[in-house]
């Protein structure tokens, strides 16, 4: 059981990153950028056109250096809202991680307590059921 709740995560969440990640990585661009630090503020700058535009890079987990050059997606029909294009930052968000986490976990639990413990009643039912099946022969249509 555990390897097919395993594997549904894995789809599930993999198809979440996919299509949530703002901007769209389907529709996007991307633009070489350089790190800055103005004011306590970690900042990406970053060209689009003519235009020199800045983005937020500070992310939990994140080391960034002065001066590193890194690449910036952005969506062209808004490029004042960029993002680092980083796996860890724009794929994966460690909220969303822990969260997706939790939620395995809980539903995992709930399946195997609702599983191991079946009542009396049910047993019985089910044995019911299997002694009163007509067994067929493996080539019998």
């Amino acid at each position: 059981m555990f390897k097919v709740i395993l594997f549904l995560y894995i789809i599930c969440f993999g198809c979440y990153i996919i299509f949530s990640r703002e901007p769209d990585f389907l529709e996007a661009e991307t633009a070489s950028g350089t790190i800055i630090k103005q004011n306590n503020k970690w900042l990406v700058q970053y060209n689009v056109g003519d235009t020199s535009l800045t983005a937020n890079a500070e992310y939990t987990l994140r080391r960034l250096v002065p001066g590193e050059k890194v690449t910036v997606i952005y969506n062209p029909a808004n490029p004042e809202s960029a993002s680092l294009y980083r796996f860890w930052g724009y794929w994966l968000q460690w909220n969303e991680l822990i969260m997706s986490i939790i939620c395995i976990i809980v539903g995992y639990v709930i399946a195997a307590t609702v599983t191991n413990n079946p009542v009396p009643e049910a047993l019985m039912e089910e044995e019911e059921a299997s002694r009163n099946k007509p067994r067929k022969s493996r080539y019998e249509s």
